[in-house]
Formats: structure tokens, C-alpha cells, sequence
């Protein structure tokens, strides 16, 4: 099997006219965006980076009332990288954030099914209702039977949204690279959320704490105005005094990260409740997150896994288009912890096929690390069906998982499901290896000690054990030491191999440690010191190393 290639990302698409686009109400400041002859669809395109470059806020374009989708493809996924179609002719109008935010709530705009929406809600498709899936109670009693009815209605919201559970990997469109971390993929947006759409007579009052939020965030992003963050968390108190679920929310992420404000945990927590227990989901996702790691909480799988789960059910319709992404990544993120969960059996009854079915999810959403778990659960020893693991991992590999290039290297590697193919395993550790894998750059660096599947090549074996060495990993650092120590890839150099020795020693290598009891036994590489020898020898014996009981009994 030869190496995938990538394709270039500037493939079929060729520079052609240009489009004059604006910010929206300002007809001075016009600027001419280059357009591309769309391969896929035939049309004439703005490439949304290109958008902005010179409008790093933008988060939509408009063409008169009319707002301009992204292009898609027959299964109604977003073209990568984004795109939407050129109006020549027309000056087209960008509209950027802090524009959307502070918008007089009267400037309004018809859909094309003839409904009003004010600017803000422009963000997202016309929806009159405050969720797309319903929030199941959590049960008194059993633990077990609350998570089982959180799945049942998990099941029955996500089916119009989700097919079967046994889908195939190999995905049509090419996902977002965007990665974020756990707790950090909320987004910077002051749009709407379930509570602030929901039914309330004290509409001056949740005007008033919209704006306040919208105030806070422009001292959050520094959008207009010196970033401030105790000033965001002075206008995010205003509005969560008000019950406002976002400004709870960002009370919560301040606390969370120490923004400028002494870093609490537990007062984070707090906060994140009190907008989640109000239907906010990515607060629910970042309580679920603390109680599943015991992070400023008490761990508790169960509770982990009732947020987690409200939160896996929603779809964020509110959040702005160009960072839509961000906020599924949240959601996948949590469906994936939710599907980890199951798998372990951690809170619940351990349970394959609702691991799998969460799985599943994250992986529609190209969680890369959700396609690597459903490839070692083909990949196990319960099941071994290397083919359908290899299924998964490639295209996880292919966007940089560094486990997937791992696991891809290991079936080639010994055969499994694929023949046997050193220079393969090679390529595809070398991927993970490049990126900082410290257990591959040893593997490799085995690779080059010995000769298997490469020609041998002792100073490219010091090179990559030298790098996972750094990294603190023990066998790398005991055979570096042993390249220095007989000479091989450089002069032999006795207080180089000393000192890995002695550093793979510390981090419990029980060879380097009678080793080290060695070196200072003989006054090699470094001073010599009984002492020290027997010293070493004691902790290389206590870890039951036969070799270092004998030199004890010497």
C-alpha cells in the first residue's frame, strides 16, 4: 500500500474577476476581494478567509436583505474551505460582530418565509422555538436508570439529526482543523441562548441584560475598546444579578481561567450551574467536564455524565456562522466523553453499544479521537477486525491524530490486517514522530539501532532517541545512554552515558539504575562513590531486578 497523498487545498479552483464588498453601512470603505472559478460547483466564489483577512470580525455577508449561505455540497455539508457565491455587479455587505451586538433592535430583516428577525438573530436560521431537542429531567433513585433514560431521549432527539450507529468513516466532506481544547471551545459570541429566547414578562429587564453582556464582551474580546476583563466581569455580574444565562456563563469562564481575578474552581462551578440548570450547553458542558475530571468538584462519572449528556442533546442554533464550528466541537467533544464513559464503564455499566453509538456521533462531527477509540474497540482483543480498525484510524491519521498514526503503524508493522510492511509502519510513525510522540520517536529510534525495516544507522538512532529522551521517556534515555557509552553514531563519551543513565534511572528504569550503581562503583562517567553504587543497586533490587540483587549480595 503506497503512502496517501494530500491534495493541494488550491486544487480546481483558479483566480478570476474581483467582488467589492464593505463593511455594512459604511459605503466609503469598499475593498475589491479576488474571485475563484469554483470546480465543484461551477460558480464564481469569495473564499471566506479571504473575507477575513481584512474583516477579522466578520461573521456574515449580505447582498441588499439578503444573506449569502455558504456554498454546499449535494448532502448539504459545507464546502471546505468556505465559500460563498460572488454577486457581481453588487457591492456586498459584511456584517462584522460588534456591529451584529449594537445594532439598534429595530433595524430588522425579512426571511424569505416572511418572518421578522432582529439583527442578532440574524446569526442563526429562523427558529421560533428556544431548542432543537428537549432537556430529559434527571430521575430520583438509581443512577443507572437516570442515565438510561438521559440515553433513551439522547436516542430519540438525535435520530433525525444522526443515522445508524454503524455508519462508515470514510466521511464525504472534509472537516473543520480547528481544535480546541476541553472547556475552551466556547465561543466569544453574545447571541442568544435558550433562557434569553424563552417566554418572560420582564422584557425591559432581559433587554437590559443582553446589553450588558454584549458591553462585557466587547471588554472580554477587546472589540472596540482596551481589553478589560475585570471591567467584562463587572458587566457580566450586571447581567447574571438579572438570571441572564450567558452572563452566568462568563462569570464562570472568568473564575475558571483567573481572567484577572484570583482563579477559583469551585466559584466557577458555581456560576456554570446557574446558567446550565437554565438549558445553556456549553455551560453544561463545562460543569460536565469538572465533574468528570474532579476539576474545582468533587468527581462524581454520574453527574459528569447527566451534563454531559443534556449538553451532547442540543444543537447550538444561536451561535455566529464563521464559528459555528467552535461550538460543535464542544458538543462532539462532550458526545465523545459520554462514549469514553460507556466504554470504561466509569459512573455506569460498562456497555458497548452505547459506547459506540456516542462514538459515533463525535466521529459524524470528525472528532478524530472519537474515529481512534471506535478503531481500538475493532482493534481489541475482543474483537480484532484490523479491517474495519484501519477504516477508522486512516482518516484520523490523515488529519494528524497522532494515535491513529500510531496504531496504523503497529498493524503494518506486525501484519495486522494489512501484509507486513516495515517502510510503511516507518512513514506513518515518522507523522506521529514529527509531531512530538515521544514513544514513537523511540520506536523509530529502535528501528535505526537495529536495522528492522531500515538500513542500520546508529546516528539516526541517537537523533530520535535523543528526542523522546528529552521528553522524559526512560527507554530512549537508557539506550542513548548505552549509544554513548560503547561509541556507537559518535566517540565513545563515558559522562554522556552517565548522565542519561543516571535520568533514565531517576524516572525508575531498573537496568539504568544498576547501571548507574555501576558507573559510581567504578568512578565511571562520573565520581566514584560506594555509597552511591550501593545506593542504586538497593532501588534497582526493591523493583525486583535480578541483576541488582547479585551486585547487592557482591
Amino acid at each position: 500500500m503506497s503512502q496517501p497523498e494530500r491534495e493541494s487545498p488550491e486544487g480546481g479552483i483558479k483566480e478570476e474577476h474581483v467582488q467589492t464588498v464593505r463593511v455594512v453601512y459604511d459605503s466609503n470603505g469598499c475593498l475589491q476581494v479576488a474571485c475563484h472559478l469554483d470546480a465543484a460547483s461551477g460558480k464564481q466564489v469569495i473564499l471566506w478567509d479571504d473575507i477575513l483577512m481584512p474583516f477579522k470580525d466578520a461573521i456574515y455577508v449580505q447582498s441588499g436583505i439578503k444573506i449569502l449561505p455558504f456554498l454546499k455540497s449535494a448532502d448539504l455539508r459545507r464546502l471546505e474551505p468556505p465559500r460563498i457565491a460572488a454577486v457581481h455587479g453588487a457591492v456586498l455587505n459584511v456584517v462584522i460582530e460588534s456591529q451584529a451586538a449594537e445594532e439598534e433592535k429595530d433595524n430588522t430583516v425579512s426571511s424569505g418565509a416572511g418572518k421578522t428577525l432582529q439583527p442578532t438573530k440574524r446569526l442563526s436560521a429562523p427558529n421560533t422555538s428556544c431548542n432543537t431537542a428537549p432537556i430529559a429531567k434527571r430521575p430520583k433513585g438509581d443512577p443507572s436508570s437516570s442515565l438510561s433514560s438521559l440515553s433513551s431521549a439522547a436516542s430519540t432527539a438525535a435520530s433525525s439529526a444522526a443515522s445508524s450507529a454503524t455508519l462508515p468513516p470514510l466521511l464525504s466532506s472534509t472537516p473543520s482543523s480547528q481544535s480546541v481544547p476541553i472547556r475552551k471551545y466556547i465561543s466569544t459570541s453574545t447571541s442568544s441562548t435558550p433562557s434569553s429566547c424563552s417566554s418572560n414578562t420582564e422584557t425591559d429587564d432581559l433587554q437590559d441584560a443582553k446589553e450588558q453582556v454584549a458591553e462585557g464582551g466587547k471588554y472580554y474580546n477587546g472589540h472596540g475598546v482596551e481589553q478589560d476583563h475585570q471591567a467584562a466581569m463587572s458587566w457580566y455580574r450586571k447581567a447574571a444579578a438579572q438570571g441572564d444565562a450567558i452572563g452566568q456563563r462568563y462569570v464562570g469562564i472568568l473564575y475558571d481561567n483567573g481572567y484577572d481575578v484570583p482563579q477559583d474552581r469551585l466559584e466557577a462551578a458555581k456560576w456554570f450551574l446557574k446558567s446550565a440548570v437554565q438549558g445553556d450547553s456549553r455551560a453544561q458542558f463545562c460543569l460536565g467536564t469538572m465533574f468528570n475530571e474532579g476539576d474545582g468538584v468533587a468527581k462524581d462519572s454520574n453527574k459528569a455524565k447527566e451534563w454531559l449528556l443534556k449538553a451532547a442533546l442540543q444543537r447550538d442554533v444561536h451561535a455566529p456562522l464563521p464559528r459555528h464550528n467552535a461550538a460543535d466541537q464542544g458538543l462532539s467533544e462532550a458526545q465523545y466523553d459520554i462514549g469514553c464513559l460507556f466504554e470504561r464503564g466509569q459512573g455506569v455499566a460498562r456497555d458497548r453499544v452505547s459506547s459506540l453509538e456516542w462514538l459515533h456521533k463525535a466521529a459524524r462531527q470528525w472528532h478524530t479521537d472519537a474515529m481512534v477509540m471506535i478503531g481500538s474497540i475493532y482493534h481489541s482483543d475482543d474483537s480484532k477486525d484490523y479491517v474495519k480498525a484501519m477504516d477508522w484510524f486512516l482518516p484520523a491519521a490523515e488529519r494528524g491524530n497522532p494515535r491513529a498514526q500510531f496504531y496504523i503503524g503497529h498493524q503494518h508493522y506486525y501484519g495486522l490486517g494489512v501484509p507486513q510492511d516495515y517502510v510503511q509502519a516507518k512513514g506513518w510513525w515518522l507523522r506521529a514522530a514529527e509531531q512530538g510522540f515521544s514513544n514513537l520517536q523511540a520506536c523509530i529510534g529502535g528501528m535505526y539501532m537495529e536495522g528492522r525495516g531500515v538500513s542500520q544507522d546508529f546516528v539516526q538512532a541517537k537523533e530520535w532517541y535523543h528526542k523522546a529522551a528529552k521528553q522524559g521517556h526512560s527507554t530512549a534515555q537508557y539506550n542513548l545512554a548505552l549509544l554513548y557509552d560503547n561509541g556507537m553514531g559518535s566517540p565513545q563519551d563515558s559522562v554522556q552515558a552517565a548522565k542519561w543513565f543516571l535520568k533514565a534511572a531517576e524516572n525508575g528504569h531498573a537496568k539504568a539504575q544498576v547501571r548507574v550503581g555501576e558507573l559510581y562503583a567504578e568512578g565511571r562517567g562520573v565520581s566514584r562513590n560506594l555509597k552511591k553504587a550501593k545506593e542504586w543497586h538497593s532501588k534497582a533490587a526493591e523493583g525486583g531486578n535480578g541483576v541488582a540483587e547479585e551486585e547487592l549480595v557482591i
